[in-house]
């Protein structure tokens, strides 16, 4: 069995690989199992609802967007 760490790195590598739009379908059908940050290469930060409240953008971050599970 993979340790929750384990676990966190192989779906998260998925995410990566996915793209940004595939990537917030997959949270969005399971939003109750974990938490995102995706970050572009424009500087934009998108972060899912659940923990959107406790994150706080430095300075290089260029915009930030919240996923919602709409």
């Amino acid at each position: 069995a993979l340790s929750s760490i384990e676990a966190s790195k192989y779906i998260f590598t998925s995410l990566f690989v996915m793209g940004k739009e595939k990537a917030v379908a997959y949270w969005r059908a399971h939003s109750e199992e974990f938490d995102a940050i995706l970050v572009e290469k424009d500087g934009t930060v998108s972060v899912t609802e659940n923990i959107a409240d406790q994150f706080t953008p430095d300075d290089a971050v260029k915009k930030t967007e919240i996923i919602t599970k709409q």
